[in-house]
């Protein structure tokens, strides 16, 4: 999706690195906040000119950049605006949505409600960084699965579900499954929701997450 600053840097991991343009980029990310650093996990020039990106954090000679995948800095980024955005989408909106349709779902036989949260909302994968988009979709986890409590006495089930990491515009073209691949499991899924599996929390392809 849309980048939060004017301009973007991606270098691969195998990209050739000229001498001296570690010791450039490094001064740009501290100093310039039009520069969002973002790519893959880690590269190197050599061992002394290192960059590594781990749990939120550019490091280099010593330099922490804290920069999130958002694009934005702990210490002065993150601002309210964001946070109610991606809650009134991924929380706020699935709230909304099963009131609304809540009296055709008790009209219906055996109605089931699926929610399309992240393996990113699991309490286990904690790497730190995205925290407005980790914490919507584990509010949106949390939503569902005490949804499947209080709708179980009508007889609704309620599904949570991790649609994999899907070859689009924000997964990118090295995410794992087309979307095709994640459509048809998920469907898979949701047939097989029933009362008996309430509250589960699946991966596209069937298997249980944990919290």
């Amino acid at each position: 999706h849309s980048a939060p600053t004017d301009f973007v840097l991606f270098v691969d991991d195998d990209m050739a690195l000229a001498p001296g343009c570690i010791e450039k980029l490094a001064a740009e990310l501290e100093t310039d906040p039009e520069i969002a650093f973002v790519g893959p996990r880690m590269f190197f020039g050599d061992q002394r000119d290192r960059i590594q990106y781990e749990g939120g954090f550019w490091h280099y000679a010593g330099l922490a950049h804290m920069r999130g995948q958002e694009g934005e800095a702990l210490p002065d980024g993150y601002p309210t605006k964001m946070w109610a955005d991606s809650f009134a989408a991924n929380v706020t909106g699935v709230f909304l949505t099963v009131q609304t349709l809540l009296p055709c779902l008790q009209a219906a036989d055996a109605g089931k409600i699926a929610i399309i949260s992240s393996q990113m909302a699991s309490d286990e994968r904690a790497p730190g960084g995205s925290y407005i988009y980790r914490a919507s979709k584990a509010a949106a986890l949390n939503l569902g699965r005490n949804l499947a409590t209080d709708l179980a006495p009508l007889g609704l089930a309620v599904g949570i579900y991790h649609p994999g990491w899907v070859r689009t515009d924000m997964g990118g073209n090295s995410a794992d499954i087309s979307v095709d691949e994640a459509a048809s499991g998920l469907i898979q899924r949701f047939d097989t929701l029933d009362i008996k599996g309430t509250g589960c929390f699946q991966t596209w392809d069937g298997k249980d997450h944990p919290y």
